[in-house]
């Protein structure tokens, strides 16, 4: 068999799989539950449910940075006009190694945005990286 083609099937596999838990990470199917600020078990849906449900529209910048101060969650606030001028008044968090099946892990992203008021009207979350 050629080499080549046996490096070529592995890699898409390899693809193949990194897909395969990028879904299985998005559609929330694990059963681990939330608990503490050992992230590397946390179920990736119930954490953005979570946050959604513990940061409503509305919550105040000092309440959003006290939320993630107690969950030790790692983060920054850009409050003033970035390049273009536009004043940003968004919390950036990383929450590294969400651990789902076959040890594979992913890093989400989370935005908290904020309204002039310094009220949150938003939030998104990105999964960053997948590693195997």
């Amino acid at each position: 068999m050629n080499p080549r083609y046996v490096i070529l099937c592995f890699c898409i596999l390899l693809v193949g799989a990194a897909g395969i838990a990028y879904q299985y990470a998005r559609s929330g199917q694990s059963s681990t539950p939330i608990a503490g600020p050992d992230f590397s078990r946390f179920n990736l849906s119930s954490f953005e449910r979570q946050v959604r449900h513990d940061l409503p529209v509305g919550t105040s910048k000092d309440a959003v940075d006290a939320y993630l101060t107690k969950l030790k969650i790692g983060h920054s606030y850009v409050g003033e006009k970035n390049d273009f001028g536009i004043a940003d008044h968004t919390f950036y968090t990383i929450v590294e190694d969400f651990t789902w099946f076959l040890h594979i892990t992913v890093d989400l992203e989370t935005e908290i945005h904020l309204d002039k008021n310094e009220k949150v009207d938003g939030i998104k979350f990105n999964v960053r990286y997948v590693r195997l």
